[in-house]
């Protein structure tokens, strides 16, 4: 490969033949991506999308160190990225930073191709701008951090609501359980509970499908169950004092289909297993 051709000129009786050459700078310089030269580690041709993305003029870019724009922290990933693909002739892109003349640091996606340039070995390169993409990815990332951060804490106070794991004894019987989630938020919930020295209550309930929604419903649902301090629940029916008695299965089944009506819009519901234990 020569260098940059001449401009040819045309007459109204022949034509200008156009060659290889002629192609590859047309691309070259028509290019929407920074593409250069570099022979022995230095610029030696520049494009106009490369001058515009690193805002170097072309005076400023021919015979500067081609690693001179490049991060130093980036800088031997870049060469040893580099030799491996003029090596190989592999064509996969590879990303690292510079720092353009106004000193901004920006995210570039290149490469390195071997090539022949004015007689001796060369590389002819090209490079994306890609700092707007990295930017959104950080910015994504920073979302689902955050998202699992909530999913983290949301999950830790569902866990809170189940008893201890500890085996419990409650009127005279063992009771232990586990529970392992497919997901970080569980669908599924339980609870055991003493009912006077003589019985224990308890249900296993799943609500259908996985994640927030299915963790959602499964929480209400607890609370709605689960006998707490200062607040009333479908498992509790008042007698006289502090004492209570829990519905029969059909009672409770009546309840809670009345209170949780399903939503055709959002199909979800839930099966309960629910005894009292002697």
């Amino acid at each position: 490969m020569q260098g940059q051709p001449e401009d040819r000129k045309t007459t109204a009786n022949s034509e200008a033949l156009v060659t290889p050459d002629d192609l590859f700078w047309a691309v070259f310089n028509s290019a929407p991506v920074g593409m250069f030269i570099v022979q022995d580690g230095r610029f030696q041709v520049v494009n106009p999308q490369f001058q515009s993305d690193t805002g170097y003029d072309e005076e400023d870019l021919i015979g500067m160190d081609s690693l001179g724009l490049v991060l130093p922290e980036d800088r031997d990933q870049v060469r040893e990225s580099a030799v491996a693909r003029l090596k190989t002739q592999g064509h996969m892109p590879y990303e690292y930073r510079i720092v353009d003349r106004r000193g901004e640091v920006r995210w570039i996606l290149g490469t390195l191709t071997s090539i022949q340039y004015r007689g001796c070995r060369a590389a002819v390169g090209y490079y994306m701008d890609i700092n707007d993409r990295k930017e959104a990815e950080r910015e994504l990332e920073e979302v689902n951090r955050g998202m699992k951060n909530d999913l983290e804490v949301a999950s830790r106070l569902q866990k809170a609501l189940l008893p201890p794991v500890v085996t419990t004894e409650l009127a005279g019987v063992n009771v232990t359980w586990a529970l392992e989630p497919c997901q970080e938020l569980a669908g599924d919930t339980l609870d055991f509970f003493l009912i006077d020295d003589q019985h224990i209550g308890l249900y296993i309930l799943d609500v259908s499908g996985h994640g927030l929604v299915a963790a959602m419903l499964s929480v209400t649902l607890h609370r709605s169950l689960s006998p707490f301090p200062q607040q009333s629940s479908l498992l509790e029916q008042p007698l006289s004092g502090s004492s209570y008695r829990p519905p029969p299965p059909a009672q409770l089944a009546e309840e809670l289909n009345e209170k949780f009506l399903m939503d055709p819009a959002l199909p979800q519901y839930f099966t309960l297993i629910y005894g009292i234990l002697n």
